[in-house]
């Protein structure tokens, strides 16, 4: 997550407790909502200093209404993981008739059901 993506009324958990010496103070697992965001430091045209998540601070409002200002480092997106199952199916899907032998150490989906090397595959193929 870049911090031009953090758009205002994205929820964020917390994942980390505040410092002793932070202002405001905040749990792990808190929840809230982006209202503020901002990169601090002085940025350079030619990408030294870019804004990114250790440079930039985001104000979340809590469930109860308080607000608290965060490092986004110490943010994630507040949603669940998908299982095992879905995380297959949907490979399984994508990848179904395209040819990622050179993304996946020479795998490809010969069909919706089958694993091959590219060798297995092109011999399935010259068979039909």
């Amino acid at each position: 997550m870049e911090p031009e993506a953090v758009a205002f009324g994205t929820t964020l958990r917390i994942l980390k407790d505040s410092s002793a010496r932070s202002k405001s103070t905040y749990k792990a697992g808190e929840v809230g909502e982006v209202f503020y965001s901002k990169a601090f430091g002085t940025f350079y045209r030619k990408g030294y200093n870019t804004p990114s998540r250790k440079n930039t601070r985001v104000g979340l409002r809590g469930l109860d209404g308080t607000t608290v200002f965060v490092p986004l480092a110490q943010c994630r997106l507040d949603r669940e993981m998908l299982t095992t199952e879905q995380l297959t199916h949907r490979a399984e899907a994508l990848s179904h008739e395209y040819q990622f032998g050179g993304a996946f150490g020479g795998y490809t989906w010969a069909s919706k059901h089958f694993y091959t090397t590219p060798e297995q595959k092109a011999a399935i193929e010259d068979a039909a």
